[in-house]
C-alpha cells in the first residue's frame, strides 16, 4: 500500500529539480517483467535508448514481430528519435522463447559492455538475418503508418526539450504531481 506524504513535507526536504527518467520508464509500454529487469539491472536500463532523455525521445510504443528463423522468439522493436543526430533509431529487445523470463537487448549504445542480457546490434542481425540493417536507423517512410504520427510528435517534442536548460530534470512539484497521477492510474 502506498501512503502519500503531504506535499508540504516533501517540499521542505526535496531538491528543487528531479530526474525525469523514472517517470519515462513508467510510461513505456513494457511488460512487468521488463520493468523488473530494468530495476534489477542498471546496465540494462541505461542501455535502453527510450529511457535516455538526455539524447532520445521515445515514441511510447513498441513493434512486436517474430523472426522466421526463430519463430518462438519475440522481437520487441523500440523506436526513438535521436535529437542530437536528428535521426530515428530502433533497438531490439528479444524475449527468448516468448516466455517473459529472459530478455536480450541488442543496441549500439556506446560504452556498453556485452553481457548475457546486452549485446551489440550487429549480433542481432547475425542471429536474425531476416531483419535488414536499415531497420536500425529507419527512414520516416519505413516507419509503420500507424506509428508515423508519433514519429512526427517526437521531433516536435525534441524541439521543446532542446530549448530547456536541463532537459532531463523537471521541477519537484511537477514530478510529485505527475508521479501521483501515475500512481492513481495504476502505472
Amino acid at each position: 500500500m502506498i501512503i502519500p506524504i503531504p506535499y508540504e513535507r516533501l517540499v521542505r526536504t526535496a531538491p528543487p529539480m528531479m530526474p525525469i527518467d523514472g517517470i519515462i520508464l513508467r510510461l513505456q509500454p513494457f511488460s512487468a517483467q521488463i520493468m523488473a529487469m530494468c530495476e534489477k539491472n542498471q546496465d540494462f536500463q541505461k542501455a535502453i535508448k527510450s529511457l535516455n532523455s538526455a539524447r532520445f525521445i521515445s515514441f511510447g510504443t513498441v513493434i512486436i514481430s517474430y523472426p522466421k528463423n526463430e519463430p518462438e522468439d519475440m522481437v520487441i522493436g523500440i523506436l526513438v528519435y535521436d535529437y542530437k543526430s536528428k535521426i530515428y533509431k530502433q533497438d531490439f529487445m528479444v524475449d527468448i522463447g516468448s516466455k517473459h523470463e529472459q530478455y536480450i537487448l541488442y543496441t549500439s549504445f556506446h560504452g556498453m559492455k556485452s553481457k548475457k542480457y546486452l549485446k551489440p546490434i550487429g549480433d542481432f542481425f547475425k542471429k536474425y538475418p531476416c531483419y535488414s540493417r536499415e531497420c536500425h536507423h529507419p527512414k520516416f517512410e519505413d516507419i509503420p503508418l500507424d506509428i508515423q504520427p508519433r514519429a512526427l510528435h517526437a521531433i516536435e517534442l525534441a524541439k521543446i526539450v532542446e530549448s530547456l536548460e536541463n532537459p532531463h530534470l523537471i521541477p519537484f512539484r511537477m514530478y510529485v504531481e505527475f508521479s501521483w497521477s501515475l500512481i492513481k492510474s495504476g502505472l
